[in-house]
């Protein structure tokens, strides 16, 4: 599997049965992941940007990202 966007959400390319598939690992919904996405510089400088900024956007904002390509 070969890293080919290592910003969250990060994305991987393999090749299985002659076909290219691409994966994105997006930020699990739980209280540790909020932890971590706490300690990323995106979100502490969204954060900065509108004090009202959370966790919940931050993952809005990722998932939106994979599933309606934004």
């Amino acid at each position: 599997m070969e890293c080919i966007d290592d910003k969250v959400p990060r994305k991987h390319q393999f090749v299985c049965a002659d076909r290219i598939i691409t994966t994105h690992s997006l930020t699990a919904p739980s209280g540790t992941a909020n932890r971590a996405i706490g300690s990323m510089l995106a979100y502490k400088e969204a954060k900065q940007r509108d004090p009202k900024y959370n966790t919940f956007d931050f993952r809005v904002e990722q998932y939106r990202s994979v599933f309606f390509n934004t």
